[in-house]
């Protein structure tokens, strides 16, 4: 079935389910006989979850109002919830007539995209009520799931008309407590506490989260929003009067939103529409909000096109994003995301996203044939204003997907479209329009500037992640988020979908957070598509970056260990047997974490928790089982990440073949100044002609030298190794913005090739005039080719020649069946830990053994380049003795496991 067809087949009030399994039931009843005779009468249809404890009961008052009663174990959840809609032909919110009901209940079981709780099995009470005023049909879908309850509208009548208002309301119990953001076209407001008795005049946006008085937790969002509708988002207003009701409300014109006149907020529509549903979330403890199905059994299952093995092109994961550390930094942008992408490619994640600031289709062409031939994927930023005709109207179907496909052919795998800033029916249905073109184009997609998610990654799976929330970029814009405005987001928004809150900021001067806080919240909020905010430069000597490494970005199970709002918020998140935990909070708190969610057997806990002087995450492990809690101690504004690994995980050994700069000498006004985005924690500034020192360095060959610096302003930098200088280079600021970060808080790479000849050196880093960047690093890397003479190979593997672009000279291939390379004489000035990179060519998944002097065989994975004459590089850590070393890499024994082709290894020395 084509997308199109697949979402027309039925109307929107009566959806195709995946399994029936109780028959439709006419319900006729006296009271509805009493109804035809023309007047509304009293009248009560009631369904309840299958587990029993939710119920709701749809009732309709004497002068043919409606609302729902709802309750949890019998006990009202809310005080009413009051339904109807107002058309410019017949108001349908009172004297309406019952006339029908149908309930069935029905199985589904599903894999959602982005899923955080997948994958679904759910069982749904559904109740369709047919009510009637004059020639005008309403139509109330009511389901109940052990999650909560969601309704809808449809209406039909007549000829044209347009709804001017809707009816629905929240009547919240006396006592309780919201927490909801002040309405924002961008969803960017922050969640603030209200009480029924401080409501005033407020316009929230939906999510919102209420707290009852010694009752449950309500979740009030919408669903089915932007995936084939031709209804607006909606948003809630309280009146002021201190009544504890809140009203949806439709949006006037983007410059107008509150506008509420009904020429401003009509929504159009011909004999018949259908309103997204209205839902409510409802969970004895905080906790069952987070481990909730509802939203997604609410959207309609993805075409057939986005399943399977037709859909393996949709692959989340992280990404890469220059626009926070150097958005807006004047120099070249594609020699800038080359460097991001091979970045990308040293640290294992699979995408760049390039965003604004292009000046041309051929720099992202560039920077994707760039990246598709050492495996990284790009996205590239567009504004939605790009999908619209000269006369400003909106593409239709057949341009957009023109458009998508003429995008797709630029080489890109993915989009960020950014600007939507509304919640207007006609934006509603260019999302859907929009997801629909990048689908049949195979392009992921990333919205910004967007409405809230509500479950349509179950129709759309493509559609990793969407915005809507107050990020990193705050620090750009003066506007940053605070602990406590994170944890309540985590608590909000983030419980109703794919969260792109770019974290893991580190290079800031003045910080909200911790950096233990800053990488918990990449498990925080859920996102299959994960853009980190900062330099790779700053993750390469971070003490968090072997969790980054190994973030899954998709969650077989979530759950809501431990929260309250505006205090801390306590997540675990399962990716195959390994479960994630993250925990941040705004004040300091000890915190005891039952860990009875694991299976049996021991696990090996990772922990990354706050305490270091540097600011840096300190790493500890420990042994636990499912009988254990740990306890968590969080600093103020702090937080913790906990990586729990079945059975005795292999200990994370951090290389030590890092030159620090504040461990140099230092000359003339060269001082050790905090860092805490540097790999140590400091660095050297004012560092000027005499520079600073590393003496007694022991190497010999040809190497690159990458040098770890940040500044504000384009400085230059001289490189001089026994006195002689070798290298100087200008280098551009590290980093830019308005507000924050900048430069001098921003560090990034440079590569220098330097010659050293044997025995020992000083190297000298200095300025060419004035001062040099500030320093935080140096790391020297050898490359070894594989082709060497020197190197034993184990038949059948094979020297062959290589001409493609990215290998040199001639590459080493055919290594299987239990054939091997060795690569002799890999040096090592002192034992202890390094980096090594294996640079590969596979068209499949393949792996091999590899194998550090007569230590032990190690498994590593390699995953496909997108051909046998692309290079990708696959960074490892080793242990080497000190002296001359030798590394092994051979095939899984059987004839038919093959080792990808070896060009060379790079070892930092």
């Amino acid at each position: 079935m084509s997308y199109t067809a697949s979402r027309v087949a039925l109307s929107r009030a009566t959806r195709t389910v995946v399994t029936a399994t109780l028959a439709l039931a006419l319900v006729a009843s006296t009271t509805a006989a009493a109804a035809f005779e023309g007047q509304p009468a009293e009248h009560r249809e009631g369904i309840a979850s299958a587990d029993g404890r939710i119920s709701a009961e749809l009732n309709t008052r004497a002068d043919g109002s409606l609302d729902i009663a709802v309750a949890l174990d019998g006990r009202p959840v809310l005080d009413a919830v009051r339904l109807g809609l107002v058309t410019e032909s017949v108001d349908l919110s009172s004297g309406l007539m019952f006339e029908s009901a149908r309930h069935r209940r029905f199985d589904q079981e599903y894999e959602p995209g982005g899923a955080v709780n997948g994958p679904v099995s759910s069982i749904t009470d559904e109740l369709v009520a047919t009510f009637r005023k004059g020639s005008a049909e309403l139509l109330i879908n009511l389901r109940a799931t052990s999650d909560g309850i969601a309704f809808r509208y449809e209406v039909s009548l007549e000829g044209s008309s347009a709804v001017v208002s809707e009816a629905t309301a929240f009547d919240l119990h006396d006592g309780s407590t919201l927490w909801a953001g002040e309405y924002e076209r961008n969803y960017e407001g922050k969640p603030q506490r209200l009480t029924t008795s401080e409501f005033g005049h407020h316009r929230l946006a939906m999510p919102a989260l209420v707290s009852t008085p010694g009752g449950p937790w309500l979740q009030l969002t919408e669903a089915d929003v932007r995936a084939g509708g031709a209804y607006p988002a909606v948003r809630l207003d309280a009146d002021g009067n201190g009544d504890g009701v809140l009203h949806t409300a439709l949006p006037g014109p983007d410059s107008a939103v509150f506008d509420t006149t009904p020429a401003n907020v009509r929504v159009p529509f011909s004999t018949s529409i259908a309103t997204p549903w209205r839902v409510i979330g409802i969970g004895s403890e905080l906790g069952a909000l987070a481990d909730s199905s509802l939203l997604t059994d609410l959207n309609d299952p993805p075409a057939p096109e986005l399943t399977g093995d037709d859909a393996n092109w949709i692959k989340p994961g992280i990404s890469l994003w220059p626009f926070w550390a150097y958005y807006m930094i004047g120099e070249d942008y594609v020699a800038l995301h080359r460097e991001y992408v091979d970045a990308a490619e040293r640290l294992g994640f699979p995408y760049v996203t390039a965003d604004s600031g292009y000046t041309s289709w051929s720099e992202i062409e560039d920077i994707a044939a760039y990246g598709a031939a050492r495996g990284v994927g790009v996205f590239v930023w567009m504004h939605r204003n790009e999908f619209r005709r000269a006369d400003k109207t909106l593409f239709d179907q057949d341009e957009i997907d023109a458009a998508m496909k003429a995008i797709a052919a630029r080489g890109v795998v993915g989009l960020k479209l950014d600007f939507f800033d509304s919640d207007r029916a006609d934006i509603m249905q260019f999302y859907d329009r929009l997801s629909i073109g990048a689908a049949r184009a195979k392009l992921m997609v990333n919205f910004h500037g967007s409405t809230k998610p509500g479950g349509e990654q179950r129709t759309y799976p493509h559609v990793l992640t969407s915005e809507g929330v107050a990020g990193a970029e705050g620090y750009k814009n003066g506007n940053p988020s605070s602990a406590r405005d994170n944890v309540n987001m985590a608590l909000v928004r983030g419980l109703v979908g794919s969260a792109d809150a770019t974290p893991v900021a580190l290079s800031l001067g003045s910080p909200l957070t911790t950096q233990s806080h800053q990488l918990a919240l990449a498990i925080a909020f859920s996102s299959a598509l994960t853009t980190l905010a900062d330099s790779p430069t700053a993750y390469e000597g971070w003490t968090g970056l072997d969790a980054l490494r190994s973030l899954p970005t998709v969650w077989e199970r979530s759950r809501l260990l431990d929260a309250e709002p505006d205090s801390h918020a306590v997540f675990a998140r399962r990716s195959g047997e390994t479960w994630w935990v993250g925990a941040i909070s705004d004040g300091a708190k000890e915190l005891s974490v039952p860990l009875a969610f694991l299976s049996a057997g021991s696990y090996t806990a990772t922990v990354y928790r706050d305490g270091d002087p540097s600011g840096q995450p300190v790493v500890e492990r420990a042994t636990v089982t499912a009988g254990d809690a740990l306890s968590l101690t969080l600093a103020e504004h702090g937080g913790a990440t906990v990586v729990l690994t079945p059975g005795e995980a292999p200990e994370v050994v951090k290389a030590n073949r890092v030159l620090e700069a504040e461990s140099a000498t230092m000359t003339g006004y060269a001082r050790v100044t905090p860092c805490p985005s540097c790999s140590g924690g400091a660095k050297a500034g004012y560092v000027g002609q005499t520079g600073i020192v590393f003496p007694d360095v022991e190497a010999e060959g040809s190497y690159t030298a990458r040098i770890a610096y940040l500044s504000g302003e384009q400085r230059g930098l001289t490189v001089s190794i026994d006195g002689v200088p070798v290298r100087s280079v200008n280098l551009p600021e590290s980093g830019r913005g308005a507000g924050e970060p900048n430069g001098w808080n921003v560090p990034r790479s440079v590569e220098v090739p330097l010659k050293l000849a044997p025995g020992r050196h000083t190297i000298v880093l200095a300025s060419t005039e004035g001062y040099a960047p500030d320093i935080d690093r140096m790391t020297l890397i050898r490359r070894y080719e594989a082709e060497d003479p020197a190197n034993l190979l184990l038949e059948p593997a094979i020297r062959r020649a290589c001409t493609a672009p990215g290998c040199t000279g001639g590459i080493v291939g055919n290594i299987g069946d239990e054939s091997s390379l060795t690569f002799v004489g890999v040096w090592a000035a002192k034992a202890g830990a390094t980096t090594v990179g294996i640079r590969y060519s596979s068209l499949q998944n393949r792996s091999a053994l590899i194998r550090v002097n007569d230590g032990e065989e190690r498994l590593v994975e390699f995953p496909p380049t997108r051909s046998w004459d692309d290079w990708s590089l696959r960074t490892i850590t080793v242990d080497l003795e000190a002296g001359s070393n030798t590394i092994s890499l051979s095939s899984i024994p059987g004839w038919w496991n093959w080792a990808p082709d070896i060009d060379a290894i790079e070892v930092a020395q």
